[in-house]
């Protein structure tokens, strides 16, 4: 009868270590793809961060070039509108 219950307890104790170890393994392979994701995570901000530099830098030098084309169309028009006084 003793010997019985000692085999029950092995085969749970087996079993409990089975669960144990699986657990373990669950969660080492969880703390893997943490991992990985937390490096993409870091790399895709770093690209968006470029990306919003390039983005403003872009944008000012497109700013400056309109700046400069309102100033040579301003210059264009009072050129045009001296000829235009000039041959009345």
């Amino acid at each position: 009868m003793q010997e019985s219950s000692d085999k029950n307890q092995v085969r749970r104790a087996r079993i409990t270590a089975i669960f144990l170890a699986s657990s373990i393994v669950i969660v080492l392979i969880t703390l893997v793809y943490a991992y990985i994701l937390s490096n993409k995570v870091e790399r895709l901000t770093r690209e968006t961060d470029e990306v919003k530099i390039l983005a403003e830098k872009h944008r000012l030098e497109a700013e400056q070039v309109a700046a400069e084309a309102k100033m040579k169309l301003a210059t264009a028009l009072k050129a045009l509108e001296e000829c235009q006084t000039n041959t009345k």
